[in-house]
This record gives C-alpha cells, sequence and structure tokens, in this order.
C-alpha cells in the first residue's frame, strides 16, 4: 500500500495512518514528489511545498522514497494507492493505477470547492479516484454512497482532543490569512483591513496567522504568529474565509466567523451543516458578529466532531485485508 503525500500536512496523515497500519499487520509506504529544479525553482510553490514535506517526514524519523522510483514502478509494486488529491501531480499515478486493476482511494486533504464553482478546475475533484475517504458527513452529497466512506482525520481529531476551557485560552480573536491558492486573492489585502477594523470597532484584541505559501508582499502588512494548527486551540474566536481553517475552528471549539464579503459559495455544505460556523458577508454584520461571541457555549454543549471515533481505525477498515 502506498500513501503519496504533497504537503507536510499530507505527510502528517500518512505517518500517522502508515504507524496505524504497521501496527496491525499491514504494509504501508509513502511517496514523496521530486522538487523541482531549475534557476527559477524558489518562486515555485510546488518547490516549497515539497521541502516542507520532506522536512516533516524527517521530524517523524522516516525517509522519503527514493527520487528514483518512477510512476510504474510504484504501480508495479503497490496493491493499493491513497492519494490527497487527484487532480494534481497524482494524475497520472492514479489513472494508471486504475488502469492495472489496483484499488485507489483519494483521502480528502481539507476543505474543497467540490463543484468547482469557485475555483475553475478542469474536472471536479476525487473522480479519478475509486473510493473517496471523507473528513465530515456533508461530503457525501458529492459522490455516489458506494463511492463515499467517512473516515474523518488524525490531525482535525487531535487538535479537538487538545481544546481548553475558552477561559484559559490567550488569543482573543484569531485571523487566518489564506488566499494562496489563487481564488479572491486580489482582495486579499482590503480583506484583513477590514477585519482588523471590525475588531478594534468592538475593543478585541487581534492577532494573524498567514498560511505558509501566502507571501507577505501580497500587501498584508500584519506579522503572523505561526501556522494556524499550531495555535487555533489558543483562540476564542476564529476569523477566517473559506478553506480547512473553518474545519480547523470546529475542532478547536472557536467560536467560527466567515467572512465572506465575495460571496464565495464552495463553503456551503460546511455552513449549511455546522450552526457553529456564522458566515458574514458585510462589514456591519462582521462587526456585529465580533460583539456577539458565545464563548464558553462549546464548553457545556459541543458535540465532539472529529475524535468521537478513531479515524486510523475507520482508515484500516476501509481500505480492507492486510496486504
Amino acid at each position: 500500500m502506498s500513501f503519496i503525500a504533497q504537503t507536510a500536512a499530507h505527510v502528517g496523515e500518512a505517518t500517522a495512518a502508515i504507524g496505524y497500519l504497521t501496527k496491525n499487520g499491514m504494509s504501508a509506504r509513502i511517496f514523496l514528489p521530486n522538487p523541482p529544479q531549475g534557476v527559477t525553482k524558489n518562486l515555485r510553490r510546488s518547490f516549497h511545498r515539497t521541502i516542507e514535506a520532506q522536512l516533516q517526514l524527517t521530524s517523524a524519523g522516516l525517509n522519503h522514497a527514493s527520487q528514483l522510483v518512477s510512476v510504474e514502478e510504484i504501480v508495479k509494486t503497490s496493491s493499493k494507492l491513497v492519494v490527497f488529491n487527484d487532480w494534481g501531480m497524482p494524475r497520472e499515478l492514479v489513472s494508471q493505477a486504475n488502469r492495472h486493476g489496483k484499488d485507489t482511494y483519494g483521502w480528502v486533504e481539507g476543505f474543497q470547492d467540490f463543484n468547482n464553482v469557485d475555483i475553475k478546475r478542469k474536472e471536479f475533484p476525487y473522480t479519478r479516484v475509486q473510493n473517496v475517504l471523507g473528513l465530515v458527513h456533508p461530503e457525501s452529497e458529492f459522490f455516489d454512497l458506494d463511492r463515499f466512506h467517512l473516515v474523518g482525520s488524525p490531525r482535525l481529531a487531535n487538535i479537538e482532543r487538545s481544546q481548553i476551557p475558552h477561559s484559559e485560552r490567550s488569543l482573543d480573536v484569531l485571523v487566518n490569512l489564506n488566499f494562496s491558492y489563487g481564488v479572491s486573492r486580489r482582495y486579499s489585502r482590503n480583506w484583513a483591513r477590514r477585519v482588523a477594523f471590525a475588531c478594534e470597532a468592538n475593543s478585541r484584541e487581534v492577532v494573524f496567522t498567514r498560511h505558509p505559501l501566502d507571501k507577505p508582499g501580497w500587501g498584508y502588512r500584519y506579522d503572523s504568529i505561526g501556522p494556524l494548527g499550531s495555535v487555533v486551540c489558543e483562540a476564542k474566536t476564529l476569523v477566517t474565509r473559506s478553506g480547512t481553517a473553518l474545519l480547523e475552528g470546529l475542532a478547536a471549539g472557536c467560536d467560527v466567523i466567515f467572512f465572506n464579503p465575495n460571496c464565495e459559495r464552495a463553503a456551503k455544505y460546511l455552513v449549511d451543516e455546522f450552526p457553529r460556523i456564522r458566515e458574514v458577508k458585510t462589514d456591519s454584520e462582521l462587526v456585529s458578529a465580533l460583539g456577539n461571541v458565545k464563548i464558553g457555549e462549546s464548553e457545556t454543549s459541543f458535540v465532539r466532531i472529529f475524535s468521537d471515533r478513531n479515524p486510523l481505525e475507520l482508515l484500516s477498515s476501509v481500505i480492507g485485508k492486510k496486504d
């Protein structure tokens, strides 16, 4: 069984899965793509993603597979293939595995624009793989039921287990800046400025976290205090646009405010399912939401979403018999 990881987050999920599967008698390994080469490599996001993934794998005490291994060799020596997306680099790998009768799985990597309503891709995500490993139940509406399997995420489950009471949290308002994948990027500076103003209007202390691939040169004048995953459990309120931060805020028990002035539509499946995500579209609505925070509500009425069952146990049951 082979896992194909492209980012540090992928590596974290894959190494947790491999550790569990190995303990239960299954053979599993991980492959990372080669980083781009050439004089312009530092300008490419894929170069930095790959380097971060390699560092994450090394910190876990593992080495990535030989960079000389070809797509054909991976397919030939794998009984099952698990990817975190099937529309980018792994596209041809998944197609070849399907042609050779291998089982292919797409483990949803986070928030997704499943119908391409905001991100204009040539194909819908997770349509090449045979099976989809989902994070939350509402994702099932985008797939045939016999293809969709709800397994969850070890990373989100760990965030949920790490919750602390709101009264003990050190961050009042945490703002997540993530315009790294092109959607509404031209609004990024204005979006950040409007959130900062709304926090000031409520006399709330605000700090920012920025996606690693969001370049500071795009106009932000706000320093990042670190990766979202490392600080989200310290936040009472999380303000974000659409993205995986919505799921991370839910897992952390934050008061989650989805500031959506550009009327992006892809997050509707999460907003409709989880009332704790409060969507606001205007500056006045944002000011009002920040002034009406239900701090502590999650401590008495919180229903576990990601850690009620063991994601690795669910994954193992779906992937099936021992190799």
